[in-house]
């Protein structure tokens, strides 16, 4: 049972936020449950939906002496390590298209299973961690404990936040001109979702600093906290609601794949329809950055972008994104990494390279990272570099 008659009348508010919040976030993570994805953006989602709430309920039970903040924390603060990483695969995924590896799944799920092996530990070392009333008011090794396993989920999940952020920004950097409305759609909603978790982990971090250094003597329910994780809730309730194509938009991409090339460039076109380009202009475009490709070879380059290319070859930016996008099918990047991967190839071929490392050859060709090469050599031939290599030798 909740004892919530006798709170402070700003804890019993935070108290009925916590209440209304967890069943929201069951309800939206039942939602995000049902939407169909190719990928599993909408699982890491619900699932950090559920465990951020779960962790504001335990401090509901911890304030209102409930006798199951006994036994939640055996489940909610080794599921709270989780949240990093679901933000971090949830944030890939949507960028880039890929989903947590098994290996990956075990490895960032360390810190979980160590946390759960401690508590169980402590709770049978120390009788205060069986009694409500010690764990209530945080005294002794119970208070020293929820302090330091707060820190620590909280540096966990800000060092996923920090990587998340970094990729959002590496994303818009490299896109640059190339963005359409979804696609800014998508990542300003990408940046609110880290933003208002480490808005809620600054929140989190300052409560368990001012307990440790005695300056509160037991941590509230404070409405700072409530209205931050109340924040996240309706800022994902929003999206689904206003903005559904921002969560789902994977699933459609990935069935636009399916589809005719002729009816790929309709599309491209009707993203272009109001602005006036004509279809010889567009071939011609076409014809002078191909040639640009073939004797200047720009794409070797590591950080060559759209407004490089533009610079290069005196035609608009936005002209020669349209110009791609109708006539090819294909977005900046794509078309940067086909010529990539051709290069890629000849490199493969070539008897001076046999003994190359892949990841040299991937260097050479353009690619920035061995992940980057292997992924889209894979998307374009169907194998590996490496498997390439070992299929021209057989």
């Amino acid at each position: 049972m909740l004892e919530t008659s006798t709170l402070p009348f700003y804890e019993l508010v935070s108290a009925s936020i916590a209440l209304i919040s967890f069943g929201v976030s069951i309800f939206l993570a039942c939602i995000l449950f049902s939407i169909p994805s190719n990928y599993k953006t909408n699982v890491y989602l619900g699932f950090t939906l559920l465990i951020g709430s779960a962790v504001f309920l335990l401090r509901l039970l911890v304030v209102t002496k409930s006798n199951l903040a006994i036994y939640a924390p055996f489940f909610v603060f080794p599921s709270a390590y989780l949240i990093g990483p679901l933000l971090f695969f949830y944030t890939r995924a949507i960028l880039f298209k890929r989903d947590a590896s098994k290996t990956e799944l075990f490895r960032y799920s360390l810190p979980s299973l160590l946390s759960f092996l401690v508590f169980l530990s402590l709770h049978q070392l120390y009788p205060e961690f069986r009694d409500i009333n010690a764990i209530s008011k945080q005294e002794h090794v119970v208070g020293f404990y929820t302090t330091m396993i707060l820190i620590s989920i909280m540096a966990y999940i800000s060092y996923f936040c920090i990587i998340s952020m970094r990729y959002i920004f590496l994303y818009q950097k490299e896109l640059e001109n190339e963005f359409s409305q979804n696609v800014k759609g998508r990542l300003l909603w990408l940046k609110s979702l880290i933003g208002i978790n480490l808005l809620n982990i600054c929140a989190y971090f300052s409560l368990s600093i001012l307990f440790f250094t005695g300056q509160l003597v037991i941590p509230p329910l404070t409405p700072i906290e409530s209205f931050i994780n109340l924040g996240m809730i309706y800022l994902i309730l929003y999206y689904l609601i206003k903005k559904p194509d921002v969560i789902t938009l994977q699933y459609l991409e990935e069935n636009l794949k399916s589809l005719p090339k002729d009816l790929l460039i309709k599309k491209s076109d009707s993203k272009y329809s109001k602005q006036s380009l004509a279809l010889d202009e567009r071939k011609s475009i076409i014809v002078k950055i191909k040639q640009e490709m073939s004797e200047r070879k720009p794409y070797l380059e590591e950080s060559i972008s759209l407004k490089d290319l533009s610079d290069r070859t005196g035609i608009p930016a936005h002209h020669l994104s349209m110009s791609i996008n109708a006539e090819l099918g294909q977005n900046f990047f794509q078309f940067i990494n086909s010529y990539r991967i051709e290069e890629a190839c000849l490199l493969l071929a070539k008897p001076e390279f046999q003994n190359q490392n892949v990841l040299n050859v991937g260097l050479l060709a353009g690619f920035q990272s061995k992940a980057a090469f292997n992924k889209a050599f894979k998307a374009a031939t169907g194998k590996t570099p490496t498997e390439y290599r070992l299929a021209l030798r057989a």
